[in-house]
């Protein structure tokens, strides 16, 4: 009669069997010569059943799992998967910060101290400040680069240092702190990435959790990226490792490479700070600080960020600090953290444009636009042309039509992926035709040497973005062509336009010239210019800025009539033409002051200019 086996009586066969085989198995293993006593097979199927119960078999289960998980092989081999190789364990840094060393080198001039002043001269050099300031290199072969770093200089082809680079390298290896002020596109990149090159290989060198040497601040990506591409050019040739760490990109992929303890790190302030407040990067090591563009990142509001990173790293550093202005803000953070710094402006001290740059101003109405824009690129199909407008929409929708019209159109802008951005920017850059329709993201930092025409569709809001957009055409010794659509918009901006166009002796149509005639001085700030007294030009536009208290400030308008009584000012204080203005509705008539009434101040005759009222006017008080 076959019996009846049930679960319980199963697993205790299973249980009997797996004891049974141990004790065997460690009775062979034991290093005793005589032989360990241990139970038959038989013995163990004979013993009573409540010695194994479902307790006993849970308990073997677990203890089986741990003893075969996956990738675990056990002493029997019998695991399953591979093994697993161990983790490295995380960098830890030294114990001790490595010191730092300053560079102290010094070359022969190849010219005279006359051929050295005319160098200055010509290239409008100035030194502000500086003690023993070293004569500006007009050739690389004077410095005595390195070999391999002089093979990579003439294999990218410079032929000789920039103006900047020219006056930056020597000061810097002489280890002096520097304040550059020079315009977008003078080549400040290669001014201060050779010298950061020769300063790491005079450090200790670089241990596995080591912290950068050099740093490398970027206000946007793409500056970064396009940093961090110089950087590599020379990289290689001294064995040193180099990454850029960025916002708006995973941050997975740049802790990798951060582990790797590059000797050089160009980030952006916001990226930086998220990797040292979790710990992925320290300052301890950092020597060499360079802050390119700083009026650029302290108009973005990096200035804390920037404090903050500074305050991380040692006072024994060397700082270059590179600006195409020279606001108070910089001048501040100059005070703060530089040590006797050698203060050079590279062409003149105020923001102007390159007088290579023809600049083409034309009057149009909004709705007009699209068509000029097509009109005027119709026959330019052979150059590479760059079109700024002042949103992301109408950037999308002005690629979106010349498209359209079978042109070679793409845009980009700050709510695009990473990957679509370095997409277009390197399309772009490569090819030798094209249209980028771009918004201000990209006007500062945007490494493209050969763009033939920049195009503003929308007029930017102040002057200097103005200056750096049309300043990404006719780099270096090259010419090139800007043209600027103005509307009645814009014309606050009208008496700067002119200072600029003056500067740069190009032409003013007397269309412009005219409408800065009667635009107040300071109309073009915002919320803050005059509109003038009385009637005039808009009434006192108050806080409405502008030609005739422009559209401003809509409820600033005025302080009424020579102050008498602040008004609401209807559309901040006149709207305004070029003759006279209109008062900014019937508020900025009587409170505003403004157009046909405010020739008065408020009950007493006073002749304003620009088609206010005469004296002897009696006409309603609005």
């Amino acid at each position: 009669m076959i019996r009846n086996f049930s679960v319980s009586d199963f697993l205790r066969a299973i249980l009997v069997d797996h004891h049974y085989m141990s004790t065997k198995r460690n009775r062979f293993d034991s290093t005793s010569d005589s032989e360990s006593e241990g139970p038959s097979r038989e013995n163990f199927y004979k013993r009573p059943r409540e010695e194994y119960s479902l307790s006993h078999s849970r308990s073997f289960a677990i203890e089986r799992r741990n003893d075969y998980s996956r990738g675990r092989r056990g002493d029997d081999r019998r695991g399953r998967g591979r093994p697993q190789r161990e983790r490295s364990p995380p960098p830890q840094p030294r114990s001790a910060p490595a010191v730092g060393v300053k560079l102290d080198l010094d070359f022969t001039p190849s010219t005279t101290p006359e051929e050295q002043k005319a160098f200055l001269k010509k290239n409008l050099i100035k030194f502000v400040v500086g003690n023993d300031v070293p004569p500006p290199a007009v050739t690389f072969e004077e410095l005595n680069l390195p070999e391999n770093l002089m093979r990579q200089i003439r294999s990218n082809g410079w032929e000789a240092p920039t103006p900047i680079q020219a006056v930056s390298i020597p000061v810097a290896l002489k280890g002096k702190d520097l304040i550059g002020i020079a315009k977008t596109g003078s080549g400040k990149t290669g001014a201060f990435v050779i010298p950061a090159m020769i300063h790491i290989t005079r450090q200790e060198a670089m241990q596995r959790g080591d912290g950068p040497i050099v740093l490398v601040l970027s206000p946007t990506r793409e500056l970064a990226q396009q940093t961090s591409e110089v950087a590599q050019i020379f990289a290689p040739s001294i064995r040193c490792h180099q990454c850029c760490v960025f916002g708006g990109a995973g941050r997975g992929p740049q802790v990798m490479e951060l582990r790797r303890s590059p000797a050089l790190v160009v980030a952006t302030p916001g990226r930086l700070i998220d990797f040292i407040t979790a710990g992925v990067i320290g300052m301890e090591r950092v020597n060499f600080l360079i802050l390119d563009e700083a009026d650029r990142m302290l108009d973005m509001g990096f200035e804390p960020q920037i404090r903050q990173i500074i305050d991380k790293i040692g006072p024994n550093r060397q700082t270059m600090m590179f600006s195409a202005t020279w606001p108070k803000e910089i001048r501040q953070l100059a005070s703060d953290y530089l040590v006797d710094p050698v203060h050079m402006i590279i062409g003149s001290n105020e923001l102007t444009t390159n007088s290579s740059i023809t600049q083409i101003i034309e009057k149009v109405e909004e709705f007009e636009k699209l068509s000029k824009t097509v009109d005027y690129l119709s026959d330019k199909h052979d150059s590479k042309i760059i079109i700024f407008t002042k949103t992301k929409r109408s950037a999308d929708d002005l690629a979106d039509n010349l498209k359209s019209k079978g042109m070679n159109a793409l845009s980009i802008h700050g709510d695009k992926p990473q990957t679509a951005r370095d997409y277009v920017l390197n399309k772009f850059k490569y090819e030798k035709r094209g249209i980028l329709v771009a918004t201000d993201v990209a006007a500062r930092g945007l490494d493209v040497t050969d763009i033939d025409i920049v195009v503003n569709f929308d007029f930017p809001g102040d002057i200097e973005s103005y200056i750096h957009r049309i300043g990404r055409t006719a780099r270096g010794t090259k010419e090139g062509t800007a043209l600027t659509f103005f509307t009645d918009e814009n014309k606050n901006m009208s008496r700067k336009l002119v200072k600029v166009l003056t500067q740069a002796q190009q032409t003013i149509p007397p269309w412009l010239q005219e409408m800065a005639s009667f635009t107040p001085r300071g109309a073009s700030k915002q919320g803050y210019g005059r509109g003038g007294y009385g009637g005039g030009y808009g009434g006192r536009g108050g806080y409405g800025g502008g030609y005739g208290g422009g559209y401003g400030g809509r409820g600033g308008g005025g302080y009424g009539n020579r102050g008498y009584d602040r008004g609401r000012g209807g559309y901040g204080g006149g709207y305004g033409d070029q003759f006279r203005g209109y008062g900014g509705g019937y508020n900025g008539g009587y409170h505003g002051g403004g157009g046909f009434n405010a020739g008065r101040n408020y009950g007493q005759p006073q002749q304003q200019p620009g088609g206010a009222p005469p004296q002897n006017f009696d006409g309603p008080r609005y």
